[in-house]
């Protein structure tokens, strides 16, 4: 069995209409619908619709974006901090059970 990632971050449950006002960080930043549907909106990009059977985006750090809540009942999950896995001595993945997938 695989370990889970530690990321840091917060978990919303809102309706529509809720947002989180345009804003950056310093550090990367991940955006993950676990219900329902927001709109993403990041500077220089078109607005784009997220659901849960989309994958989490990542903002790179300080990129401007906005989170809209545009479905009753929407939970969705902010990273805080989206770091890569480390890699293994061959140039390749290293997992937490040790195995180094190239």
């Amino acid at each position: 069995m695989r370990k889970p990632v530690k990321s840091f971050g917060d978990l919303y449950e809102a309706d529509d209409g809720f947002r989180l006002e345009w804003h950056s960080h310093v550090h990367k930043h991940g955006h993950r619908v676990l219900r329902g549907r927001t709109l993403v909106e990041c500077e220089g990009l078109a607005p784009f619709e997220m659901t849960a059977a989309d994958t989490t985006i990542v903002f790179e750090s300080n990129m401007r974006h906005q989170i809209t809540v545009v479905e009753n009942n929407t939970m969705f999950f902010n990273e805080q901090k989206v770091e890569p896995p480390p890699l293994g001595k061959a140039g390749g993945v290293l997992l937490n059970d040790g195995t180094v997938v190239r």
